[in-house]
């Protein structure tokens, strides 16, 4: 997601919105196999607001690093 918004906003927006469309039933899903595999409500919690943590943050570094690529 970051890198497509180095390409322009309007394809920054476009992916982001595709990926939160598949997202939240991925997540809805991880989180039901979480609950069955034993974990607690906090601790399913826990570990999918972890594993976003780790994807916003890729994503920001992405979007800041000074590599530049052209496409095209």
């Amino acid at each position: 997601i970051g890198g497509t918004f180095s390409l322009g906003c309007l394809i920054g927006m476009r992916t982001l919105f595709t990926m939160l469309i598949h997202e939240i039933p991925h997540e809805m899903t991880d989180f039901a196999i979480l609950l069955k595999s034993g974990l607690t409500r906090s601790e399913a919690t826990f570990a999918q607001l972890l594993t976003g943590s780790f994807a916003i943050s890729s994503s920001l570094i992405t979007r800041i690093s000074p590599i530049d690529i052209n496409v095209r």
